[in-house]
This record gives C-alpha cells, sequence and structure tokens, in this order.
C-alpha cells in the first residue's frame, strides 16, 4: 500500500498554492460554536444524567449529539452555528439510554448564534433538573451519533478512507455530520489495558496498522478518527471526554496513548486537562509530534484566502503551543518521545522540543520519514518496550 503523507504534508501544500481552507469563515477562529455549562441535578450515585444537543433545522427541534454527564455535571457542545441551538437534560433512572415519561428532563430556551455568541463561545449555560418537569427529550439513534465510543469497526472502514480524512481537514462540520468521530474498537473488548492510538493533521486510523498488529500481549488497540481541521483546544477536549467515557463505560483501569505528528499536540493538551485527577494514565508515546509548533504555519495563516482553523494552532507563535506544557502530565504517565531524523515535513527541532525533553522518560532518533515511521521496526519495539515498562511500573512489587 502506497502510504500518503499525512499532517503537516496537508499544511505544505496549502501553503503552497494548493487550495485548502476552511468551508466556512466568520468572524472568530473556528467554523463552529461551542455550548458549555451544567446540568443540575440530584439524580443518585448509579443514575446516569445526560446533555443532549438540539438544534432547530426544517421547522422542528432536532437532537444532533448527547453526552453522559460527569457528577459536576459538566458538560460542553461543538454546534453548527447555522441553526439555533438549546441544551435538554434528563435523569436516565431507567438506565436504558432514552428519556422516558416518568423520567426528570428540562430544556433550555433557544441560543441564537447570530447574536448570542463571544468569540464562538457561549459559557455558563445551566440546566435545572426538577422531578415535577416533564418534558420529552429525543434521543438519536447510535447509528447517527457524531461522536462513538467504542464502536467496533474495521481498520478498512470506509470512514477511514483517505477522502474522508481530509474532509475532517477542509469541512470538519460535514466531517461529523456524515463521517462521525470517535474512539473504535478493531475487536470485541477483552478487558485488557487499552491503547489510544491518535492521528495528526489529515491521518487516518489505517496508518497505525503495523503498530496495532505488533501490540504486546495483554493491549488492546483502540483508534480515534476526528475532524483535524478543528481548532486544537476543542479537539482535546473532545478527547478528554471520550476517553472519559470509554474509560468508564469498558472499566478501563489504565489507559495508554501512541499520538502521531499533530496527535501528539492534541493529546499533550488532553492529558494535561487531567493533571489533578489521580488518572491512571500509563505510557503516553508521542511521534514525529511538532510539539514546538510548525514553523510554515504562520505563513499559512497569513497568506492562505481562508485557512484551516488548526494551522492557528500549528504556528510557533500560537497560544496552543505557547501554553501546551503548563498543565503536568498525569502521575504516573510515562512519556517516550520518538524523533524523525530524514522527516521532511516535521523539522526535527520542533519535535525535540526542551519541555518535551524535561518530561520525557526515555528519548529515541528513528531514521525514518514522516509517514514511514509508523511501520519502521525500530518504532514498533520503542513503543512496546514503552507499553511493557508502563504497564510494569503501575504494578505492586508483589505482582511482577
Amino acid at each position: 500500500m502506497v502510504r500518503r503523507s499525512i499532517a503537516m504534508s496537508v499544511l505544505l501544500l496549502c501553503v503552497g498554492g494548493v487550495g485548502c481552507g476552511s468551508t466556512r469563515p466568520g468572524d472568530y477562529d473556528g467554523p463552529y460554536w461551542r455550548l458549555r455549562g451544567y446540568v443540575e441535578h440530584a439524580a443518585v450515585e448509579d443514575e446516569p444524567v445526560f446533555a443532549v444537543l438540539q438544534q432547530h433545522r426544517e421547522d422542528q427541534w432536532k437532537t444532533v449529539d448527547f453526552a453522559r454527564v460527569d457528577r459536576n455535571g459538566a458538560f460542553e457542545f461543538i454546534v453548527d452555528p447555522r441553526w439555533s441551538a438549546r441544551i435538554a437534560a434528563f435523569v436516565d433512572t431507567s438506565g436504558d439510554g432514552l428519556h422516558q415519561p416518568s423520567e426528570s428532563s428540562a430544556v433550555t430556551g433557544a441560543f441564537d448564534p447570530a447574536v448570542d455568541r463571544e468569540n464562538g463561545v457561549r459559557d455558563g449555560i445551566v440546566v435545572q433538573l426538577r422531578a415535577a418537569t416533564a418534558v420529552t427529550v429525543d434521543m438519536p439513534r447510535p447509528s447517527i451519533r457524531s461522536i462513538y465510543v467504542g464502536e467496533i469497526a474495521s481498520l478498512e472502514d470506509e470512514r477511514f478512507s483517505a477522502e474522508r480524512s481530509e474532509l475532517g481537514v477542509s469541512d470538519p462540520l460535514e466531517f461529523m455530520r456524515d463521517v462521525g468521530a470517535g474512539l473504535f474498537l478493531l475487536e470485541p473488548w477483552r478487558g485488557e489495558q487499552p491503547v489510544f492510538f491518535v492521528h495528526g493533521l489529515g491521518g487516518s486510523p489505517r496508518e497505525f496498522a503495523a503498530m496495532v498488529e505488533s501490540l504486546p500481549a495483554g493491549f488492546q488497540a483502540v483508534v480515534a478518527h476526528y475532524p483535524s481541521g478543528w481548532r486544537l483546544d476543542d479537539v482535546a477536549l473532545y478527547f478528554d471526554r471520550i476517553v472519559r467515557e470509554f474509560e468508564a463505560r469498558f472499566d478501563a483501569e489504565r489507559s495508554h496513548f501512541v499520538a502521531h505528528s499533530m496527535g501528539g499536540m492534541v493529546m499533550r493538551k488532553a492529558l494535561g486537562l487531567r493533571s489533578e485527577d489521580g488518572a491512571r494514565i500509563g505510557a503516553f508515546v508521542t511521534i514525529a509530534s511538532p510539539l514546538g509548533g510548525h514553523p510554515r504555519a504562520h505563513a499559512g495563516v497569513r497568506y492562505a484566502p481562508s485557512p484551516t482553523p488548526s494551522w492557528r494552532d500549528l504556528d510557533t507563535t500560537s497560544r496552543f503551543v505557547r501554553d501546551l506544557y503548563r498543565e503536568r502530565l498525569p502521575r504516573g504517565a510515562r512519556y517516550t518521545l520518538i524523533s524523525t531524523t530524514e522527516d521532511d515535513v516535521v523539522p526535527v527541532n520542533t519535535q525535540l522540543r526542551q519541555a518535551a525533553q524535561r518530561e520525557a522518560h526515555s528519548i529515541v532518533g528513528i531514521p525514518a520519514g514522516h509517514v514511514d515511521v509508523l511501520s519502521h521496526p525500530r518504532a514498533l519495539q520503542v513503543v512496546g518496550e514503552a507499553l511493557r515498562s508502563a504497564a510494569s511500573a503501575a504494578e505492586p512489587p508483589s505482582a511482577r
């Protein structure tokens, strides 16, 4: 199979004059809108509480996304700004994932993106659940969720094709509507330690085929797929949300992460969000990641007619790059930094950012290109060693 050069190569083509860019430039940095807040509820501990995003399309309110909220009720949705939106919520007393008339529910008023946003964000939304309310909350079928958590799929799934991945760069919202993002199992869950594989800009789970095949015993692959044209802060928040959902759903005791190219930046940000919560994170591996940003991203943002939103975060002078290491990694995480010494896409110096080197348990240079490294025998060996080392470090001495 001929591998295409992903991640920064997409950026280089766009900077060089090929017509790439977001389809909905606006007066804020991104083709989307964010709604976030809290659900106030008095549910008992074993009763799930769901927040539901609805948008007014074709003269009716339609449910387009939903998420189970944690005990403090926090939620965040990324929203298509072309339609008004509202947030509904309910206590799933029956535990069937659907709203029944007897279950407490509530819904907010409508939020109009034309007048009701500040820099693309509507913050501080509060949904109050009261036992007396009985608003019907329509839930979408799982087959049309925009976020999948734990669905079984093959690496040959059409959703992981090059065309679909490129759509995630050029039009993230269409990607979410037509393809869907999330975390996918490649076989039924075996109760082993999950290894989350995260691609970069324009990338696909298919690029990790060799690493998935070479996983040591006791580990199970979970591949991520997401619209890589989005702003990286939002992608990191979504990864934080869906990884937590996966861990809760499958009772995963320890999680490991292998991230390529821009995916390394996304996961470093996402893991920083868990630095204080005692998360049981094992191995974290970045491969050919522009941890200091990409030197050509600034030109792309400055000169492209409508630059892809994620370019702004790849700029070496961006706030995202500046603050990437503000939060430390979770306690117990063991970080392995793999750089590529024959990479014509991401310069070695940005892969070896000083802040990244300081927190790394191991730094390995591999004589490979930007994409070829993912099947390089040395890279497969290093990833396997990192996983085994992290798992061993987590075991009590009596179990080793």
